[in-house]
């Protein structure tokens, strides 16, 4: 990745393996680009490129079909965001600010706030959030304690 990518900084590489093929992972890279961009990735990596390359392990995990070449990671979609965009509506959007509790790959999509991990914008799933409805109050109580998994996005202590 720092090959295709060398001024991008590495904030996150959630990997989840394929239950029928233990060479082939679902991919996630989350990294910083410049001083208000990130990148989300989604595709697949190959632990074993020779044996099994990355555009032969399963579509349908993956979400879309990959590059066709022996290459061990097959990026198969990527969004750009803007982290002052991120805080925005972290700061004016109570719904937003108790997702990014959980959220560790934020995409901001097509109206909707959606953890690419389970899935890519257009795909909704239990992670995403419906942004173009307005907010209503109360705004959700009881919160984890925990830190948030972007605070390296947030500028959160």
């Amino acid at each position: 990745m720092a090959a295709s990518d060398p001024g991008a900084l590495i904030l996150d590489l959630p990997l989840s393996a394929f239950p029928a093929n233990p060479l082939c992972w679902g991919a996630v890279a989350i990294t910083r680009d410049g001083p208000d961009g990130y990148r989300v990735r989604r595709g697949v990596l190959s632990l074993a490129p020779r044996i099994t390359p990355a555009a032969h392990c399963p579509v349908k995990i993956g979400g879309v079909q990959v590059a066709l070449d022996a290459a061990p990671v097959a990026w198969a979609w990527e969004e750009r965001g803007s982290v002052a965009q991120l805080r925005a509506l972290r700061s004016s959007d109570c719904r937003v600010e108790a997702w990014l509790r959980f959220a560790r790959a934020p995409s901001l999509a097509g109206g909707a706030a959606t953890d690419v991990r389970f899935g890519i914008p257009g795909a909704p799933n239990f992670s995403t959030l419906d942004l173009t409805r307005p907010v209503v109050q109360p705004c959700p109580r009881d919160l984890p304690k925990w830190a948030y998994p972007r605070d390296d996005l947030l500028g959160m202590p």
